[in-house]
């Protein structure tokens, strides 16, 4: 199950669930141990109940406009019906100094689905970042 801890900025597969803690693998391969206590007081929400979930992740240069981004993504993603999330939550992950990483959840039915959607949502994304000059790195 993929999902998103709203309150706290997880997003991840849970991997164990024990009586003190739940083990959470971030999109990085990274483990989180969560206690309980904070799972009982947190909002969850399942991204898994859209089909094929997976976030899609960049980084672009630390000058972008970042409304300018979501707004982009967003008409990029909604004018492609393979896509069942139309309208995503953008997460601003890090800033090394030079660049932001950016990551939002792309979803589809099956995982053919979400293969196509991903290939053709990062040609259209390149496109439209090139048109108003936001540098990938």
């Amino acid at each position: 199950m993929w999902f998103y801890l709203t309150e706290k900025g997880i997003n991840g597969t849970v991997k164990e669930i024990t009586f003190r803690h739940t083990c959470i693998e971030t999109r990085t391969g990274t483990l989180i141990t969560v206690p309980n206590t904070v799972m009982n007081d947190v909002v969850i929400e399942d991204l898994s109940s859209f089909g094929y979930t997976w976030p899609l992740e960049f980084k672009v240069s630390n000058d972008v406009d970042f409304n300018k981004l979501k707004e982009i993504i967003n008409k990029v993603i909604s004018e492609n019906d393979l896509a069942t999330n139309k309208n995503v939550e953008i997460s601003i992950d890090a800033f090394d100094g030079k660049s932001y990483s950016i990551s939002f959840p792309l979803s589809a039915k099956t995982m053919e689905d979400y293969s196509d959607l991903k290939n053709l949502i990062i040609s259209e994304l390149n496109k439209e970042f090139k048109k108003n000059k936001i540098t990938l790195i």
